[in-house]
C-alpha cells in the first residue's frame, strides 16, 4: 500500500510592461502589463503610478491557456503621458521570492 508522492510544480512569472501605442506627452494610452510563464494560474496583478496605488482605470483578462500547460495573463492601465510621471507593474506570486516590480 504505497501512497504516490505529490510534485507540486511552480513556475517563476516573467513581467513585460509596454504602451499599447506611440507614446505621446498629453495623448490618453494604454499601459499593458504582461505576465508570462504563470502556473499555477493564481496571481495578484497591481499598478501604482508615481508610487501610489492605482485601482481605477484598470482592467485585466482572464487566464490564457499555453501549450507547455502555463499560462498568460495581461492587465491594462490607462493613463495619460506626462514627463515626470511613472508607472510600475507589481506581480505576486508563489514562484517569486517576493513582489516583482515592473517600472516604466
Amino acid at each position: 500500500n504505497s501512497n504516490p508522492s505529490l510534485v507540486f510544480i511552480v513556475d517563476i512569472p516573467e513581467v513585460a510592461v509596454f504602451p499599447k501605442s506611440s507614446v505621446v506627452l498629453g495623448i490618453p494610452n494604454t499601459l499593458i502589463c504582461q505576465v508570462d510563464n504563470i502556473f499555477p494560474p493564481v496571481i495578484n496583478i497591481t499598478w501604482f503610478y508615481n508610487g501610489q496605488f492605482v485601482a481605477e482605470g484598470v482592467t485585466e483578462t482572464t487566464f490564457y491557456p499555453k501549450s507547455d500547460h502555463s499560462f498568460l495573463k495581461f492587465s491594462y492601465l490607462t493613463f495619460v503621458p506626462a514627463s515626470e510621471d511613472f508607472y510600475d507593474c507589481r506581480v505576486e506570486h508563489w514562484g517569486l521570492e517576493g513582489p516583482l516590480v515592473k517600472h516604466w
